[in-house]
Formats: C-alpha cells, structure tokens, sequence
C-alpha cells in the first residue's frame, strides 16, 4: 500500500500491544505496527530506516522518561514519536513539558481518548504536527509550569550523569551496560548525548573535563584527553571505537 505508515508500537504489555495493532487495522488500514517489548529493544532493532512513527506506551511515569524519549529521537533520525500514559491528569502535567522538551512531539491520554482520538493524533503527528491535550495545557497548573526555571538544553540527565560516572571509571561500554542493567546499544546513545552536550570530541575528552571540573573548551583538558584518546582506540578496545570516532 502506497500510504502504508509504518509505526514502532513500543508497550511492555503484550495483550494491548495486539489488542492495538488491531485496532489500529481495523481504525485506519494504513497503520501498521512493528511491536517491541521496551525502548531498548526498539533502540537495539536499528528501526531508524524501517520505521516512519514512533508510539511509546507509558504505564509508569518516571524520571528516566526524558531519557528514553531522547534515546528513542537518535535511535529514530528524528522521525516523529508520541506517547501513551496512563497516568492521572493532575501527573500529566510535568509529564507533557518533559516530553515535548525532550523531543516528542505528541502526548495523548488513554484516560481521556478514543480510538478514533488516537489514530487521529497519530495521522497529525506523522503529518508534521505537534499534538497535547489541550484542556491540560490550559489548566492553571500547566500556566504555572510554563513560566518555572527550565533546565538549559545542554544540561546531562539524570541518567546520562550515570553513564559519564562509568565511563570516568575507564569502564568499556559492555560493563557499563552489564553494571546499569541497560543494552550496549543504549549505552553508546547516551555517550554520544554527553559527548555532544560537553562539546568533547570523544567520551575520554568528556571524561577528562568532569574529572577536572573544566570546560571542554580549555586547551589543557582538550590536548590530554586527545593524547588519551589516541592511545585508546590503540589499546584495541572495540567496543569503545566508534563512541571516540563519532561526537553524535
């Protein structure tokens, strides 16, 4: 089919994973879903090229959301993706900001919305747009969130601040991945996220201006962590090559 839209369902749930492609099937004949089980195995699937929407089904809201939202928008190229909660209201709040801060472009309560909602939000979002309840968005506690200090765009999360602690430590991707309980492919997501924000030219540069407590600008850090950098990738640590080849 010609207008076929190709959609990475991500929904730890299996029964709603089929229930909703489904749905969707039956909704508009156009979608169909590829279904993965979380956001590391969708980043891991290399779905970039395979994929033309992104839909994350979020049934705990925490603070490694923005994490994974961000891991998903490298993993992706930038194609669009939306996300399911199932939170309460008054907890979609903060949720929303994030996401859409993070990089999602739309956010669509399975409280509130129908089938028909959804395949709509998912056509709008695919199309270009941008989609959030608009009755939350108004609420007074969204207006006040609005005007609240955001956190610069180049600040490390939460998470990413616990990948940079390993890599510090000298530790190649495939501990880092064994010791945080992630994929190898999540990790590298992540040093390249740090190495782009610290403006490092490879995850030892990186390393080496937060041990230091230095700017990445500083001629000193960026001239030893090069001469480092060097004699990593001819130590023959594999795993590690690409992260210190490519910034992001």
């Amino acid at each position: 089919m010609s207008d076929e839209i190709r959609v990475a369902w991500i929904d730890s749930h299996r029964l709603i994973r089929e229930c909703m492609s489904a749905a969707l099937a039956a909704t508009h004949p156009s979608l169909t879903l590829a279904g993965y089980e979380s956001v590391e195995e969708c980043v891991s699937g290399s779905v970039g090229a395979t994929v033309d929407l992104v839909v994350y089904h979020v049934h705990d809201l925490g603070s490694g959301l923005v994490d994974e939202v961000s891991a998903l928008q490298q993993a992706v190229d930038g194609r669009p993706i939306v996300l399911l909660s199932d939170a309460e209201d008054a907890n979609q709040i903060a949720a929303i900001r994030d996401a859409l801060k993070s990089g999602a472009n739309g956010y669509v309560s399975t409280r509130t919305s129908t089938i028909s909602m959804a395949v709509a939000s998912l056509l709008f979002v695919q199309a270009g747009g941008t989609f959030a309840p608009l009755e939350l968005l108004l609420s007074e506690e969204a207006a006040g969130s609005a005007v609240r200090e955001q956190l610069p765009s180049d600040r490390l999360t939460d998470r990413q601040m616990t990948v940079l602690a390993q890599v510090k430590q000298g530790k190649a991707n495939k501990t880092i991945a064994r010791d945080l309980g992630m994929s190898e492919s999540a990790v590298k997501v992540h040093i390249r996220s740090i190495m782009r924000k610290m403006g490092a030219a490879n995850r030892t540069q990186a390393a080496f201006a937060s041990i230091e407590g230095l700017g990445h600008d500083d001629p000193a850090v960026k001239q030893a962590a090069d001469l480092a950098g060097r004699a990593s990738l001819t130590s023959g640590a594999p795993d590690q090559e690409s992260d210190e080849r490519d910034p992001g």
